[in-house]
């Protein structure tokens, strides 16, 4: 009858065997979730800053047309259009449950309302909003770069 000795590294052998490929498709599985989770928060990342970049450009040029009264028409329609639709994505890309996420809806609502206030003052907080978009894209970046 074999002994202890000689079956304990059979046994071993078999659980090895048995269980290795499944710690390592469990293993692969998570590094495929976090890189797929990577890759998307980089490109969530990517298009709410070209649309916060898009928001502020038509931001500040509306409200130059509005300070300067010199309103052209169908471009200032067609921008200010624009301006809605950047707005409305942004608030679509942003989490509702987030403060600062919060803050910068508020920073988007009032720099379009500013626009529509301002007459000959400026009444847009575009530094504000930079500012706050600069934190959360950076705060983000950081979750991506510790993902991978």
């Amino acid at each position: 009858m074999p002994t202890l000795t000689a079956v304990l590294p059979l046994v071993i052998a078999a659980l090895a065997v048995f269980f290795g490929p499944l710690i390592q498709l469990s293993i692969a599985k998570r590094q495929i979730r976090a890189t797929v989770l990577s890759a998307n928060r980089q490109r969530w990342i990517d298009e709410l800053r070209q649309l916060l970049a898009e928001f502020v450009t038509l931001a500040v040029e509306l409200n130059t047309i509005a300070r300067t009264g010199m309103y052209s028409g169908q471009n200032t329609l067609d921008k200010t259009a624009k301006m809605q639709l950047c707005r409305t994505k942004i608030a679509l890309m942003l989490n509702p449950a987030e403060k600062d996420h919060q803050l910068l809806l508020v920073l988007v609502g009032d720099a379009a309302k500013g626009i529509h206030q301002a007459g000959y003052e400026d009444k847009t907080d575009i530094p504000a909003f930079i500012a706050l978009s600069q934190s959360i894209l950076k705060r983000e970046w950081v979750r991506v770069k510790a993902a991978q």
